[in-house]
């Protein structure tokens, strides 16, 4: 299957001085072609040393390893960092999601937050999606793509590769 693996990136690996060194040497060992890989990491985690946090995934991304920042919207960062983040991806987390077919103002929220973060050049994912009327509003918002419930439970990697296989015959998912 050729698909993008993302990895959950913590706040401690950020500070660890040889994290670029140890990802880059996993690369090579493992053989896998660095834009395969995708770092995420919570907005809140980046938030707790954000110029230092920048400037180590901007080191990722010159191995051309992308990197999304995760749940966008729970925590309290500042707007004035996004514009600075070396990312390719913004996930939205789902509490900017849940409401936007039944209130307006959860509505607006996920639209500027969509509109803001292509603006800025991010791929936008929503997560949280559990229903196709969310999935339907989310497609006339713009938003890039989405993750959640509506498409699968988190699965075992075999039950992944089935789920995968099925998807593919499936045309409701298929582009």
């Amino acid at each position: 299957l050729d698909y993008t693996m993302s990895i959950n990136v913590s706040a401690l690996n950020l500070h660890e001085s040889d994290f670029v060194v140890f990802l880059k040497e996993q690369i090579y060992t493992i053989g896998v072609e660095p834009r395969k890989i995708c770092l995420e990491l919570t907005e809140t985690s980046m938030m707790t040393n954000p110029l230092d946090a920048i400037e180590m995934l901007s080191r990722v991304r010159r191995l051309g390893v992308f990197v999304s920042i995760d749940d966008f919207g729970a925590g309290y960062s500042s707007l004035a960092y996004l514009k600075s983040l070396p990312a390719s991806e913004i996930k939205i987390d789902k509490s900017l999601i849940a409401g936007i077919c039944e209130d307006i103002n959860s509505d607006m929220v996920a639209k500027a937050t969509i509109d803001m973060c292509h603006e800025l050049g991010f791929t936008v994912v929503a997560e949280g999606v559990e229903n196709k009327a969310v999935l339907m509003r989310l497609i006339e918002l713009g938003c890039d793509t989405i993750q959640g419930y509506y498409l699968t439970p988190p699965l075992p990697f075999p039950s992944f590769i089935q789920w995968v296989e099925d998807t593919l015959e499936d045309t409701r998912f298929v582009s």
